[in-house]
């Protein structure tokens, strides 16, 4: 992995993802586009970022994929998505893969209750510790927002280390995005952080040290 970092903004239902490496200028086996590249993906498992959504554009989400390395990632995410009425089929951009590193998602939105659209998301990898993956993970969230997400609304977000090793997805549930990892830290707290059931104080505390209020 290179020590330059670069920021890819998606402008869809404002959602973003830092891609923190060297741009690729290859695609797998199965010829999907890798976006950008996060360290050495010659492993038999690949964690992807994709933004997708569904038929007609509906329920866009950005999320991480557990895919093998062979895989032709919008294939199998479109798969898991399904088709709409003919011709209309779903919409999956492959932003970037990665190998083993620490990663994270965040999402703020309106603190008003009920299931209100993200204004802000962003998903990360590539980088070398909790602290970096959070912060850029959030530097990409509040310039969407003008620093909302580290300042009001209702924050989400999840972060963690992969190993490199298997992704249990992959064979559970084909094609599937999701925006919390298994096994690592997550909060759900309105603005300013509260401590709760579904946000303890060890993810609190991490999450002010990136800066949140």
């Amino acid at each position: 992995m290179t020590a330059s970092r670069s920021l890819f903004a998606l402008a869809i239902l404002a959602a973003s993802a830092v891609l923190a490496c060297r741009p690729a200028a290859a695609s797998n086996e199965a010829g999907t586009p890798t976006g950008t590249v996060h360290g050495n993906i010659e492993s038999a498992y690949r964690l992807a970022i994709v933004h997708a959504c569904r038929p007609a554009g509906q329920n866009c989400r950005l999320g991480f994929v557990d895919t093998l390395k062979n895989d032709d990632v919008a294939a199998l995410v479109g798969r898991h998505l399904g088709q709409g009425r003919p011709g209309e089929g779903p919409s999956v951009e492959v932003l970037a893969v990665c190998a083993g590193s620490w990663l994270a998602s965040v999402s703020v939105a309106a603190d008003g209750g009920g299931q209100a659209a993200p204004a802000g998301a962003s998903a990360v990898c590539g980088y070398s510790s909790a602290r970096a993956a959070l912060s850029a993970a959030l530097d990409a969230c509040d310039s969407q927002t003008g620093g909302a997400c580290r300042r009001s609304g209702r924050l989400r977000a999840s972060w963690g280390h992969w190993d490199g090793r298997e992704l249990p997805g992959r064979e559970r549930n084909p094609g599937m995005p999701y925006d919390s990892w298994p096994g690592g830290l997550a909060c759900e707290s309105p603005l300013p952080l509260q401590v709760s059931p579904s946000c303890s104080e060890q993810a609190a505390a991490a999450l002010r040290d990136a800066g949140v209020s």
